[in-house]
């Protein structure tokens, strides 16, 4: 079962949406793709030759061995050549509402989770000298109402991407954070469907009447799942990858963030959500 020469890569979150892309893109490269799921019908699309589903709860730490175990019957010496961290979800309510328990789940999946995975994965990727991509967002850059949870996961994701990459630079391991900013993937409507069942007192103020309109085609508006999966191929292929790269139709206004001086995006920020300057 070793004796496949393609480069391996482990995307987590593979079921749908940017995993699902980056799966079948990376596949299509000429890549060895071991896609994680939930369910082993979520894994079916993967071609048996070059793909492989791995069951897998990045919030288990059973489960995350378990599919460690079966991963190392696939690698031989070289190794995993890449990590892409790509599993996540997306709760979004005011803050006054939020209750601690999901926001613990929020940040178990697209924080803790990735820690531990990683973690799990850290020697097969010194064999290999290999890459680690985290897939985080925009949100990472910017925290606007509402989605407060999200971007509270993303915020340290990102630090945990800048920690991980200054410990691993001996090892010669690269890590790169990219950040897809609004995409047509479900977890738009996910995110609307749960906080509207979750809290649906919050639905009753403009400003969540404004995510309501906007939540389930907001991805629409974005990029495809197929641009992010072509942004992490350019990356993987590339001899020296960017630290850090954003992926949006107006990326260059993330880049210009840090110079708007903050009480002017409050101000821009509230007037977009409420309607008013506060």
């Amino acid at each position: 079962m070793t004796s496949d020469k393609r480069p391996a890569v482990l995307v987590t979150g593979a079921s749908s949406g940017i995993g699902k892309a980056i799966a079948l893109t990376l596949l299509q490269s000429g890549f060895r793709v071991f896609g994680t799921v939930r369910r082993a019908e979520d894994g079916r699309y993967l071609p048996p030759a070059g793909g492989t589903p791995l069951l897998l709860d990045v919030t288990q730490a059973a489960s995350i061995s378990r599919a460690v175990k079966t991963l190392d019957r696939f690698l031989g010496k070289a190794g995993l050549f890449a990590l892409i961290n790509n599993a996540g979800i997306s709760i979004c309510a005011p803050w006054e509402l939020v209750a601690s328990e999901d926001f613990r789940a929020q940040l178990e999946v697209n924080l803790v989770g990735v820690a531990a995975v990683t973690r799990a994965l850290l020697p097969r990727l010194r064999q290999s000298r290999g890459r680690i991509i985290m897939i985080s967002s925009t949100s990472g850059r910017l925290a606007v109402p509402l989605t407060g949870p999200y971007s509270c996961s993303k915020f340290a994701l990102e630090a945990l991407t800048d920690s991980l990459r200054r410990e691993l630079l001996r090892d010669g391991i690269q890590v790169t954070s990219v950040q897809p900013g609004p995409t047509d993937t479900p977890i738009f409507a996910k995110s609307h469907n749960w906080a509207k069942n979750k809290y649906p007192r919050a639905f009753r103020g403009p400003a969540f009447g404004l995510f309501s309109t906007l939540a389930p085609t907001l991805g629409q508006q974005g990029q495809t799942p197929e641009d992010v999966a072509r942004a992490v191929k350019r990356i993987l292929l590339a001899r020296r990858p960017p630290l850090r790269t954003v992926v949006a139709r107006n990326r260059w206004f993330f880049y210009f963030l840090p110079w708007v001086p903050t009480r002017w995006l409050d101000r821009i920020l509230s007037k977009v959500i409420y309607g008013s300057k506060p």
